[in-house]
């Protein structure tokens, strides 16, 4: 995981700045520092609720709401069974565990390159 982590954070850097030589952008004004900076932060805020989310801290509100929505609507039978079937298979719910970990991971990683590289291109102006 850390691994990932590294490599999303050092891809995001190196596609941002290749992508602005491309273009022929140059990121020196402060509008773009800014913006790689605001962009970064968003990244890390999604990425840190994903990780929140996927380690069941509201996992008593959700049941709360699930149990009121019961209350308040009622469910079909084929809905039921439905949800039964969900919460057997073994296989969604790892790959949902895998695939949550990993966006979560990417999206912490690419936040910290772009605040990294904001960072990095305020010191050089």
């Amino acid at each position: 995981m850390l691994k990932q982590y590294v490599y999303s954070m050092g891809a995001v850097c190196l596609g941002v700045y290749c992508f602005a030589w491309f273009q022929g952008v140059r990121l020196e004004s402060v509008e773009d520092i800014n913006l790689l900076f605001l962009l970064g932060l968003i990244a890390l805020m999604a990425g840190a609720g994903i990780w929140v989310l996927k380690t069941g801290f509201f996992e008593l509100f959700f049941q709360g709401f699930k149990t009121l929505k019961c209350m308040a609507i009622k469910n079909p039978a084929l809905m039921k069974q439905l949800d039964g079937l969900v919460q057997s298979d073994v296989a969604f719910r790892d790959w949902k565990r895998s695939f949550t970990t990993k966006i979560a991971t990417y999206s912490l990683g690419a936040g910290t390159g772009l605040i990294v590289l904001s960072a990095v291109l305020s010191f050089n102006r």
